[in-house]
């Protein structure tokens, strides 16, 4: 079993870090790396193989929808709600609220002139990523 507070360090450093890296064109390092250190982790918190595997491969189509520019602001906040869904198979806390308030409010702040200089992207990619993954780490820490 890891222990909570290994969880709580490493997840959302590993979220922050490989979420940032897949808006540099490391796409594969946001769809399907982060979602396998999301499945060995639940792996190790003692998660049934099949309901960590099927939360990582949610985690995966859900890493894989675009939010670029072209996407109006309705759909962006879509994939927020998107991003906090694969983790309900394992329950429910307070940060699958917040998960997609977080993301669209960055979102908005880092497009918005005052305060684009700074929210930059950058930011915003990488405190998503340590939200979902304090999320999970949340749930799988019980």
């Amino acid at each position: 079993m890891v222990d909570k507070e290994v969880l709580y360090c490493i997840l959302p450093a590993l979220g922050w870090f490989l979420f940032s890296l897949g808006g540099l064109s490391i796409k594969w390092a946001r769809r399907y790396l982060l979602p396998f250190f999301f499945l060995l982790f639940q792996l190790a918190c003692g998660i049934l193989w099949w309901k960590a595997l099927l939360v990582s491969l949610l985690y995966v189509g859900v890493f894989s929808l675009g939010y670029g520019e072209s996407k109006p602001y309705w759909y962006k906040a879509l994939v927020g709600v998107f991003f906090a869904l694969p983790s309900l198979l394992l329950g429910f806390c307070a940060w699958q609220i917040a998960i997609p308030i977080w993301w669209i409010t960055m979102f908005a702040l880092s497009n918005w002139k005052p305060t684009s200089k700074i929210i930059v992207w950058k930011f915003v990619e990488g405190s998503i990523g340590a939200v979902i993954a304090f999320n999970l780490a949340t749930l799988i820490g019980k």
